[in-house]
């Protein structure tokens, strides 16, 4: 039906960017509105970011006040709306007359331009060939490569979005990425263990959300986590911490599992890491429907209750 399949298996830093650049460029072009599926947008994103010609991703929702839609314009490609246009003309019209409006006009003369006489030395340019693929696109403000790193040489390096490599692949993307070691609270924690019955099981987390401090440390009573704690967070929980969900924890939003106190913020859960784990749009939503109450423990696994049927689902950081 006029359409073909790829299939390629590239270097995980290849898919890691382009999926990023491809979801950036959904983001910024189209809002939830847009009548199409998620697959067609990625076609025609991954069509306009490699450069194929008549590719341009616009959002089809129809509505003229779209936020994405044309970077702010009108159904008629124009900036302005006509109560803009109105107020403008109105601005016009209280302007004061120039200075020298009533001057008279001064007849311009124009330079005599001299003829252009070809250096004999100068070699000619051939015609340029034309290119049948348009430039590449880079989406500006998409997530860049980042490599975690341990520099104790003890945790497994890995690609954020894409899970762990080995230290040589890591070696080679130090060009290309930008490297952050893993914080302190992942060090200590060290190499993941899956929990085993006959293990002694870790508290659960301080059911204050205060994640065990008595007074808030900087940035706790603010609701958005700063960039050092967001840092922090992706780096102790690799994916959506909800059942079942494969979203990489970079694309997620950080949900306090004790709410945040808007009103009155010392009383809430703070914005601290033992308050917070990454849930993808979707999950957050549906963690706020209460279908399944989680409960926090100081390891950073997560315990899922059903509320209708009881049953225990539980998932780790990373």
């Amino acid at each position: 039906a006029g359409h073909s399949s790829l299939d390629a298996v590239v270097p995980a830093h290849y898919g890691v960017f382009l999926t990023t650049q491809i979801n950036a460029l959904i983001d910024e072009r189209t809002c939830r509105k847009d009548p199409r599926r998620l697959g067609p947008r990625r076609v025609i994103a991954l069509g306009e970011i490699t450069g194929v010609p008549g590719a341009h991703l616009d959002c089809e929702c129809g509505q003229d006040d779209c936020p994405k839609r044309g970077g702010g314009t009108d159904s008629n490609g124009s900036a302005e709306t006509p109560a803009d246009a109105e107020d403008a003309a109105a601005w016009d019209d209280l302007l004061p007359e120039p200075a020298d409006a009533d001057a008279p006009d001064v007849e311009l003369v124009e330079p005599v331009v001299e003829p252009e006489i070809p250096d004999p030395l100068d070699e000619p340019i051939p015609d340029e060939v034309p290119v049948a693929f348009g430039r590449a696109l880079v989406v500006p403000g998409a997530p860049v490569l980042t490599v975690l790193k341990d520099p104790d040489g003890i945790l497994v390096p890995r690609l954020q979005g894409y899970g762990p490599i080995d230290r040589d692949y890591a070696t080679t993307l130090a060009d290309v990425a930008k490297t952050i070691h893993y914080p302190e609270s992942v060090r200590t924690a060290g190499p993941l263990i899956p929990q085993i019955s006959d293990r002694p099981q870790a508290p659960p987390a301080d059911p204050t959300g205060h994640g065990g401090h008595t007074v808030p440390p900087p940035g706790a009573l603010t609701y958005a986590p700063s960039a050092t704690l967001r840092a922090e967070v992706l780096a102790n929980d690799a994916w959506c911490r909800y059942p079942y969900c494969g979203m990489p924890s970079h694309l997620c939003d950080l949900d306090h599992w004790r709410p945040f106190n808007h009103t009155d913020p010392e009383a809430g859960g703070w914005t601290v890491l033992g308050d917070l784990i990454p849930l993808c749009r979707a999950d957050h939503q549906r963690k706020h429907l209460a279908e399944w109450v989680p409960t926090l423990y100081t390891d950073r696994r997560v315990e899922w209750r059903s509320r209708r049927t009881g049953q225990v689902i539980v998932t780790y950081p990373r």
